[in-house]
């Protein structure tokens, strides 16, 4: 129980620190604010995409505790707290009482689990749906297949789908192992109940699909995204990198969305823990792997990603595979339980020790983000600057990721002039330049106003910082720098942002000199 405590006390604590909105957030949030509950039925713009449940639970909250930053992560933290008990319900049916408790720490411990439940996304409560369909799918096959246990994961199959993509994979995957089991066993009838209401499931989830999912710009951008990460199957393999392929993502699991730095540590006694569960039960098995292994085949279909990444810099691949996370964990568990018997007398302090070294970094990184909850992407500074010194007819010209950060959090602040412009191409806001005459012919409707030049940087879109060096180099050249409050603006630059002061010519612009 004291386990359970520390994993809700951190999520609660990561909730409730002062973190802004970085720009997957807000594009998300940007949604939410321009739109009533009628118009999150239609296809979002932004490139998001979100379940249509988990949308209008996020209207309700804004609309219930006001549009700020906690009250749009209401979503994250109910669910993640909702997950210690779902785990702790699957542990007692699966582990003995030593193994149980490594799994709950690593559970509570664990820094994605923990991290989304502060984000404003919908990824724990993919956790949330995938654990609560696990738990009532042992609970089927352990006690019976009882009537009311296979309604109940209909209707948890249902309810998870309006909240949950991923719990396609759950229902699937679950389900397919009670059904096989059932046959196996000649209970036919009992595979029959289960068929049925994984039917009643995928007929909802197609349904959905049509309504909410069909084609869309969003869907094509995330489409195009994770073609450019390499996160589908290249099946057949057509090089050696592809072949490098099916060796890497599988691996770079246990990196992320794992977050385990010292991930062989994590993935050895993984391993070890599916040996033994092949021996024990090969339904245990097929529930905690099927998961991973029908997201690969799915990938092949370009319908759903495998994200990973062997890089620990930031959990933005592996979030889309985060509901896998506590099922790994079961094996972890069982792994490092065998590995203490084998040693012996010696078994508790090898367990401890390997857990030390194992949870070392993550813990770090968890007390690290709840002290210290700034990142990236944080406009406030430039605004509360703008808040104070911005004038009357003054313009603001912003880049892609600045714009849509802005646009949650101009209206929270008494700025003197009209919120921030970017340069639109075709009806679409322009997030690469690449023709520098675009900038000129922009600022030429701007002549002799004085123009606010604000850069919100973004360390994983590198071009951003290309188009903030050329206006620069531009700007300083064929207009004048103001300084504001005895700051030379042309060099005012906090963390994640840059913001300067301009005065236009009045005679606009000169082509521009590449």
């Amino acid at each position: 129980m004291m386990i359970l405590l520390l994993g809700a006390l951190l999520r609660v604590a990561f909730f409730v620190v002062d973190r802004p909105l970085w720009i997957d957030e807000a594009m998300l949030a940007a949604n939410l604010i321009e739109r009533d509950y009628e118009g999150l039925l239609e296809p979002m713009i932004y490139g998001q995409v979100a379940p249509v449940g988990y949308l209008m639970a996020e209207r309700f909250f804004g609309d219930v505790f006001g549009e700020t930053e906690r009250a749009f992560r209401i979503m994250s933290l109910l669910p993640s707290l909702l997950t210690l008990p779902f785990m702790w319900w699957t542990v007692r049916r699966l582990l003995p009482a030593r193994e149980g408790l490594v799994a709950l720490l690593l559970f509570a411990l664990s820094e994605p689990l923990i991290y989304y439940a502060g984000e404003l996304k919908p990824y724990a409560l993919d956790v949330a749906a995938v654990m609560g369909l696990f738990w009532l799918a042992l609970r089927i096959w352990q006690d019976g297949y009882r009537l009311r246990d296979v309604i109940g994961f209909g209707v948890a199959g249902v309810i998870g789908l309006l909240f949950s993509y991923p719990a396609v994979f759950g229902i699937a995957v679950f389900g397919g192992v009670l059904i096989l089991s059932a046959g196996l066993d000649r209970r036919m009838k009992d595979a029959a109940s289960v068929a049925v209401v994984c039917l009643v499931c995928a007929a909802f989830f197609l349904l959905l699909h049509q309504m909410f999912m069909k084609d869309s710009a969003s869907v094509r951008h995330h489409t195009g995204y994770w073609e450019a990460k390499e996160a589908f199957m290249p099946l057949p393999p057509k090089n050696l990198h592809q072949l490098e392929w099916f060796i890497h993502r599988p691996l770079d699991f246990f990196v992320d969305p794992m977050r385990f730095k010292a991930f062989g540590l994590a993935m050895v006694p993984a391993l070890i823990g599916g040996a033994l569960l092949w021996k024990q039960d090969k339904r245990i098995l097929a529930m905690c792997v099927g998961m991973p292994v029908l997201i690969l085949l799915v990938s092949v279909t370009k319908l759903y990603p495998f994200g990973t990444q062997a890089d620990l810099s930031h959990p933005i691949l592996g979030r889309v595979l985060l509901f896998c996370v506590p099922l790994i964990l079961l094996m972890l568990a069982k792994g490092l339980g065998w590995v203490c018997q084998q040693c012996g007398s010696y078994g508790r302090r090898v367990m401890l020790i390997w857990l030390l070294v194992l949870m070392v970094h993550p813990t770090l990184r968890v007390a690290h983000m709840i002290k210290d909850p700034a990142q990236t992407h944080d406009a406030r500074p430039a605004l509360q600057f703008l808040e104070k010194h911005a004038q009357a007819g003054d313009l603001v010209f912003t880049n892609w990721p600045g714009l849509m950060v802005t646009n949650f959090y101009w209206e929270k602040y008494d700025i003197a002039c009209a919120p921030p412009e970017v340069i639109r191409e075709g009806g679409n806001y322009v997030a690469q330049i690449t023709d520098y005459q675009k900038y000129v012919d922009f600022f030429e409707g701007w002549k002799g106003k004085r123009v606010w030049i604000f850069f919100l940087h973004t360390d994983d879109i590198p071009e951003y910082k290309y188009d903030e060096k050329y206006v620069a180099w531009f700007l300083d050249r064929h207009a004048t720098p103001l300084p504001v409050d005895g700051r030379e603006m042309s060099s005012f630059s906090e963390q994640y942002g840059t913001l300067r002061l301009y005065e236009f010519p009045a005679a606009g612009f000169p082509p521009a000199d590449r």
